[in-house]
């Protein structure tokens, strides 16, 4: 159990990651990101958002540090680089599949 208790410092940093990722679109976007890597015109067709909405949902992730990117040709892909957002949505969506059941 003592594995659980963290510093205050590991809170802020939770705290930063879940008001990064506290949007709907940017819930998507991460869950699609998990699955592979997408362009941003792809992740906003895929969600049904315009491009700059994307765009700036990308940009905020980047800039946490939640996201990578890639340049192939005249198209930026984009990725998930943090293994914590990862586990954070499975544990979400696990959380959410138990009490929908």
């Amino acid at each position: 159990m003592e594995e659980t208790i963290a510093e205050g410092q590991h809170f802020e940093s939770l705290a930063d990651l879940l008001r990064t990722i506290a949007h709907p679109a940017r819930l998507q976007l991460v869950q699609l990101l998990i699955r592979d890597h997408y362009s941003v015109g792809e992740l906003a067709n895929i969600c049904g958002i315009q491009n700059h909405m994307a765009s700036e949902h990308l940009r905020l992730m980047k800039r946490s540090g939640f996201l990578g990117s890639r340049r192939r040709g005249r198209k930026i892909y984009y990725y998930i680089s943090s293994n914590e957002i990862i586990r954070l949505m499975l544990c979400m969506c696990q959380q959410n599949h138990t009490e929908t059941a």
